[in-house]
């Protein structure tokens, strides 16, 4: 007899500005810590089904960014990749 055991996970990518907020981005800082939100409890419901849900909110450096941001920024890809390999 073998158990199998499924594991399902959902990343989601949302903003700093959903965190921190961004001025003259009401519309779109709600609209990501809604999405934060609703992440929190699809974790928590999801636990009982063996669904992780992760939310990432980085911080991208671009040429938006590039005057005010740090230049020692990360990429999103290494964060994804290591949340998907820690089971």
């Amino acid at each position: 007899m073998y158990t199998y055991v499924m594991l399902f996970r959902v990343i989601t990518i949302s903003s700093t500005a959903g965190i921190y907020g961004n001025f003259g981005q009401a519309n779109y800082s709600t609209a990501k810590m809604g999405m934060i939100g609703l992440m929190n409890t699809l974790a928590i419901e999801g636990k009982k089904d063996n669904i992780l849900v992760n939310t990432v909110a980085p911080t991208a450096l671009s040429r938006l960014t590039k005057t005010i941001a740090a230049s020692s920024m990360y990429t999103v890809t290494p964060i994804i990749s290591k949340i998907i390999g820690s089971d």
